[in-house]
């Protein structure tokens, strides 16, 4: 069962902006509308491309995180596993409590993006989702 998160024991946008500057200096961010916004390259190893995602954060909502390029390919005859409906990355189970608020982002969300990439790209030569998880439910 997971933890009941308050008011009082949640990381603010500004708090969760600090720790994704502080951890991945090189990037953007920014808070507008109640809504946090992280942009960043991730590089799964060493051999991997460079990924430019963007994190999205309200309270209250799952972060998630977009692949904004380059262009993410399939494996031939398959769709790509993993992602919801509207594209973002399935990097946790929402209702198994994986993640909380009270939890950074950079920590968590943004270390998850990097290790979906590595699986990603695992996908792409061998067609089988090494990740584990499940699929998410449209």
């Amino acid at each position: 069962m997971g933890r009941r998160t308050t008011r009082s024991n949640r990381l603010s946008l500004v708090a969760q902006a600090h720790w994704l500057r502080r951890r991945y200096p090189d990037t953007f961010w920014s808070i507008r509308g109640g809504v946090l916004r992280w942009r960043g390259e991730l590089r799964p190893t060493d051999l991997s491309r460079r990924y430019l995602v963007e994190l999205t954060y309200t309270i209250g909502t799952r972060p998630r995180v977009f692949v904004r390029g380059p262009p993410l390919a399939r494996f031939p005859g398959r769709k790509l596993p993993h992602v919801w409906d509207d594209g973002s990355l399935c990097l946790y189970l929402p209702k198994a409590c994986e993640w909380a608020p009270t939890m950074r982002l950079a920590d968590t969300i943004v270390v998850w993006a990097s290790e979906w990439l590595f699986f990603y790209e695992s996908w792409l030569l061998t067609g089988d989702w090494l990740g584990g998880g499940h699929e998410p439910r449209k």
